[in-house]
């Protein structure tokens, strides 16, 4: 029995040996495509920890910004801008358009910097969705974009918008996503989501978005992305020469195709 007990621990001595050679080759392998890049921003003065790397920087902005120097905006090292073209209003829902958008799409392409655009969503129906999508595309038909058509889902920031009084849903939420990313697609447009990480973790199920679309990641309250995001808006403070106050800043991990 002893000598049977000895044999048997040699045998699984090279076993052993495998195993732990194979785990240790599997985390090397993990660690080589996982690495971690740091990127420091001018725009916040911080440095910010990611496992993509960062393939352009750039900005979103609304009327809210005001006039925008947008050659001073591309002097200071900014690639491209999404640009808010429209919003469904938080109470009644009704559409309407920025007041901006227009100015801001020809300043922008106009100093040499790539373009998209968004609309801010309080869509309730997969109707509205599509009605928001429509929308959209009306509005910047007469310009030929750079990047992707937006759908800014979010609740506002009080969270009593008629998206949250609606209470739909996880499943019902990603419906009316998908519904614009559809629309967007049949119509020769490249669609993308927008995000806080509250709203893309717990109330969409972002696995089924991201079959259809890209996804936009929002989240300030860390400075560690893992997750394989086309876009990370990592500050909605930064500090862009040509624009007054401040701005929403983004990484952008994907070349970013219309």
């Amino acid at each position: 029995m002893g000598r049977g007990k000895r044999r048997r621990k040699k045998k699984a001595l090279p076993l052993f040996v495998l195993v732990l050679a194979l785990l240790l080759s599997a985390f090397v392998i993990y660690r080589l495509v996982t690495v971690e890049r740091i990127y420091y921003s001018p725009y916040t003065g911080l440095s910010y920890t990611t496992t993509a790397p960062v393939k352009a920087v750039g900005i979103d902005v609304s009327q809210h910004q005001g006039e925008i120097d947008w050659q001073a905006v591309q002097d200071d090292g900014i690639e491209f801008a999404f640009i808010r073209a429209a919003y469904r209003g938080t109470s009644v829902g009704s559409l309407a358009v920025d007041t901006r958008f227009s100015a801001n799409i020809e300043e922008a392409q106009a100093a040499g910097i790539k373009v998209g655009v968004y609309i801010f969503s309080q869509a309730i129906t997969t109707q509205e969705a599509e009605e928001e999508a429509a929308f959209l595309i009306s509005l910047i038909s007469a310009y030929d974009l750079d990047l992707p058509l937006v759908l800014d889902y979010e609740f506002d920031q009080s969270h009593t918008g008629r998206l949250a009084a609606a209470e739909l849903s996880k499943e019902e939420k990603t419906g009316i996503v998908l519904a614009f990313c559809e629309y967007v697609t049949e119509q020769g447009y490249s669609p993308m989501i927008y995000g806080n990480a509250h709203m893309l973790k717990e109330f969409l199920q972002t696995e089924e978005i991201e079959k259809k679309a890209a996804i936009w990641y929002a989240n300030y309250n860390d400075t560690v992305l893992t997750e394989s995001y086309a876009l990370w808006q990592y500050t909605e403070s930064g500090t862009v020469a040509g624009i007054s106050g401040n701005v929403d800043c983004d990484f952008a991990f994907v070349t970013l195709r219309p």
